[in-house]
């Protein structure tokens, strides 16, 4: 009975070293930082993804769908980064972490701070249009600020937290630089026909 209940303890102490660690300070601050950033990068990605299924096709959705991969993905860095610190787990080599830049993380900051009023002012002026070309115009270029938004933040996340940049593939470049070639206006051609070759006069 004893050699049993003696059993019991030891085995109640190992589990219990088993379990996560109680956070630091430090990390508890971080951890908290980190939720504030999540619950933003969710908030957008709800935005991003109503303005999405406004549109069929075009310009817009294009832009728009690159901008959710990209918040999609800082969405599932700050996720493993919460759960690797509160677990005490190491980081994985997929989400490998980079060493904390505060100067270009505050340097960034301010960048996407500027850009935040930038796309402001955009969509106040964009609001006094009911349509038109003036009017998708104007929503196109948003929607570029936008997606680039999205990647400032991601290498702001990267600085701040030591959070793996991801690079954007070219092929996803091509996509939009495609896109953007298909909603161009092509002029209509002149009506006077080129010349057969051989017979023109030569001057």
């Amino acid at each position: 009975m004893k050699k049993a209940l003696l059993a019991c303890v030891i085995a109640t102490s190992l589990l219990a070293g088993c379990g996560p660690k109680e956070l630091t300070t430090e990390q508890k601050q971080e951890v908290g930082n980190l939720r504030s950033e999540l619950a933003q990068t969710e908030k957008e990605i709800a935005e991003a993804t109503a303005l999405q299924e406004q549109y069929s096709g075009g310009l817009i959705k294009n832009l728009t769908v690159a901008r959710l991969e990209v918040l999609g993905t800082n969405k599932a860095l700050l996720e493993q980064r919460i759960n690797a610190i509160e677990s005490g787990a190491k980081i994985e080599v997929s989400i490998s972490s980079v060493k904390p830049n505060p100067e270009a993380a505050t340097a960034l900051k301010a960048e996407i701070d500027n850009l935040d009023n930038q796309i402001a002012d955009a969509k106040k002026e964009a609001s006094q249009y009911s349509g038109g070309l003036l009017q998708a115009l104007k929503l196109s270029a948003i929607a570029t600020q936008e997606q680039t938004r999205a990647m400032l933040q991601q290498r702001y996340l990267s600085a701040t937290y030591g959070l793996a940049e991801v690079k954007v593939p070219n092929e996803q470049a091509s996509e939009v630089t495609t896109e953007k070639q298909t909603d161009k206006v092509v002029p209509n051609p002149t009506s006077t026909p080129l010349l057969p070759a051989g017979e023109g006069r030569l001057v």
